[in-house]
């Protein structure tokens, strides 16, 4: 029986949550993606698994708005801005939900760098799903925890990739409305096992070992693609950082940035476009000088699209703790060209990840990554708010 075509599956998991035989589990391709594979001796083919696929089937139950309302946002709280990846709506709305004794669902990498959804009742809880984590996450059972909790009465935040909330909507089959979702704006993601092979060749290379990671780090350079590791020499206790960009970042800034290693789905995403499946959408305002130049960018702007009545009324009581601007959305898609349309497929998306099984990270880049590309390069070395006080020069000029 099939589900739905292989290159449309987004590895949502309802299929198996759904599954009134247990006859579905999800299960690693060769490329890591997550699948669903089907014991046919307990399948009853009774359909429920094709009828629930978000591939087959869209799921909006809550009250949309005809058009989103767009914002530019970024939190009062300093704390929260500087740790965040742009401008840290995601832990104002969080904080929102907690403090109605609420649960909030978002992506960590637990201790073993693996991308996973978990469960936060504590504004503690929260820090780790902050910041961007450009590697597709596993849901595990959190589909099935805030059902349970919305069926008890208690506020829901659940936050992940455009085709999670697809699923999630799908798997719940009705709106909450104590449920609010957030969805992000996405370029595609790749698999834990692309991610992992990087992260082993970095420890063969640094001779090291690898204790946290982040995609996206403000710390050192501000606002930008800008991200951080720490590790540990082997045979020593010191801590070191290791500051990643354009330079010495390969998995974000060359496969991740071109598009390279996407699961197949990412190149043919129903989900990008300006109608998004979540109450909310957020991502990195980018360009916002050009057209809100009031609005200090240094520490990170976040856009905003306000989807739901719902929403609506969320951002209102939030309201207080943000820079808030209204926004257009044509603005919003000047920079952030996946909120109408998906990434293109490379022609090198044939052969990577059989290359990468094959060849080993290492040669993989090596053949892939034209480093003598200068202009590109210096281009993503220069902090954000450099490039704009040299686009405003050359303005004037």
């Amino acid at each position: 029986m099939v589900i739905c075509p292989e290159d449309l599956c987004t590895g949502c998991g309802v299929c198996a949550e759904v599954c009134p035989t247990h006859c579905i589990s999800l299960v690693d391709d060769s490329e890591g993606f997550r699948r669903p594979i089907i014991d046919a001796s307990k399948c009853t083919d009774c359909g429920l698994c094709r009828d629930h696929c978000p591939a087959n089937h869209d799921f909006h139950f809550s009250k949309r708005l005809e058009q989103p309302e767009v914002y530019a946002a970024k939190a009062h709280n300093k704390d929260i801005l500087k740790e965040s990846s742009s401008g840290g709506v995601f832990s104002v709305l969080a904080k929102y939900v907690i403090d109605r004794e609420g649960s909030v669902f978002g992506c960590v990498l637990d201790d073993h760098l693996n991308p996973i959804h978990v469960e936060a009742t504590a504004e503690e809880e929260v820090a780790a799903m902050r910041g961007s984590k450009y590697v597709q996450s596993d849901p595990g059972d959190t589909f099935r925890k805030a059902k349970t909790l919305l069926q008890d009465g208690k506020h829901v935040l659940y936050s992940g990739t455009p085709c999670q909330i697809a699923g999630l909507n799908s798997f719940l089959g009705k709106d909450y409305d104590n449920l609010l979702t957030v969805d992000l704006i996405c370029h595609g993601v790749p698999s834990n096992l692309f991610f992992h092979e990087y992260l082993r060749w970095l420890e063969k290379k640094l001779k090291c070992t690898i204790s946290e990671y982040r995609f996206r780090d403000k710390r050192r350079m501000g606002w930008g693609s800008y991200g951080s590791m720490q590790y540990e020499k082997l045979q020593k206790t010191k801590t070191f950082t290791r500051w990643l960009t354009a330079n010495n970042d390969y998995y974000f800034h060359y496969f991740y940035l071109r598009g390279d290693n996407y699961r197949e789905s990412c190149y043919r995403c129903k989900y990008a476009k300006a109608s998004r499946e979540g109450d909310f959408t957020l991502g990195d305002y980018w360009g916002i000088q050009k057209h809100h130049p009031e609005i200090a960018a240094k520490d990170g702007v976040s856009l905003v699209l306000v989807n739901t009545e719902k929403a609506k009324r969320a951002l209102s009581d939030i309201s207080k703790s943000l820079d808030l601007v209204s926004s257009k959305l044509e603005y919003a898609i000047e920079n952030n060209r996946n909120l109408v349309a998906p990434m293109a497929r490379p022609q090198t998306r044939n052969t990577i990840y059989k290359d990468l099984t094959q060849k080993g990270f290492e040669r993989v880049s090596r053949e892939n990554i034209k480093l003598k590309r200068f202009v590109p390069w210096i281009k993503r070395k220069i902090p954000i708010r450099v490039k704009n006080k040299i686009k405003m020069l050359l303005k004037r000029n």
